[in-house]
């Protein structure tokens, strides 16, 4: 791979640099407590983890946006291998990224194909303290341009509950915090009762709107996996129903419509795209 796996958003914002003032912007949504359950449920009977079920519904989600079926994302791990000596009593922060590489074959059975990525990362532990420069330096990605543009982090400390909890002793009624990286879109699953699912964003070069979508998409994908975990990966659905009915409104609209002459097809993925095209043939 030479290049990094592009999100397909790229010239989404309004005015092409970005419409917010704030370079750093951060949307999330919360998965309902049945789904989180069923979520749970899946990973304790297949033997799968979490992080697992997340990345690989984001690099389902990387690979329709982009059109690739090979793609290239970011993960975060703690960095402390157990056969580094005296690793257990070093103190400082030892979290490292590393690139994940997923082949996405759309006609694999679910539940394989993330036994095969969990796999994958179990390989990848050997590298967990290795710097993401030199690793870079092993790939053939030219010099000076980013290895991947998205990361995903799933956290396991209580830390938003602990702000909660001091929030609520000072009489702050919602404690938020917002978490910043240098990369394009970052994202952030925090565990619950109801799953928390975060995108931080570079708001001059995505809109809020496609990255609320973003969001859905990654959402219905999660609740597909939760509901039917035998599916194949083409069965699982990027739009839930009623972004799907809108869409459906949209292509048997006449071609003089003027709501069809105001679709903004920029910021549509490609799937979207593809959808739209065979409602209107």
């Amino acid at each position: 791979m030479k290049a990094a796996t592009p999100l397909g958003l790229d010239g989404s914002s309004s005015d092409g640099r970005g419409a917010a003032p704030e370079v750093a912007a951060e949307l999330q949504v919360l998965l309902p407590p049945e789904i989180t359950t069923a979520l749970q449920t899946l990973a304790r009977s297949r033997r799968l983890t979490l992080n697992t079920l997340i990345q690989g519904a984001w690099a389902l989600l990387l690979s329709r946006y982009s059109g690739r079926a090979d793609v290239l994302f970011g993960i975060t791990v703690a960095g402390r291998p157990p056969e580094l000596p005296g690793v257990e009593s070093m103190v400082g922060m030892f979290i490292n990224v590393l690139p994940i590489r997923v082949a996405v074959t759309e006609d694999s059975p679910l539940v394989p194909w993330l036994h095969q990525l969990q796999a994958e990362m179990v390989k990848l532990r050997q590298f967990e303290a290795i710097p993401l420069a030199r690793i870079q330096a092993w790939s053939d990605v030219p010099p000076g341009m980013p290895l991947f543009e998205t990361i995903v982090t799933v956290q396991n400390l209580p830390f938003a509950a602990s702000l909660q909890e001091r929030a609520d002793r000072l009489g702050i009624e919602s404690a938020q915090f917002v978490e910043r990286t240098h990369y394009p879109v970052a994202v952030t699953v925090l565990p619950g009762t109801e799953l928390t699912l975060k995108i931080g964003f570079d708001a001059r070069r995505y809109d809020p709107g496609a990255i609320e979508r973003t969001l859905g998409h990654l959402r219905t994908l999660l609740e597909a996996m939760a509901v039917d975990p035998e599916r194949r990966l083409v069965d699982l659905p990027l739009m839930d129903e009623s972004e799907h009915e809108q869409l459906i409104g949209q292509g048997n609209r006449s071609p003089g419509d003027p709501a069809l002459q105001d679709l903004d097809l920029d910021q549509l993925s490609e799937e979207e795209l593809d959808t739209l095209i065979d409602q209107l043939r």
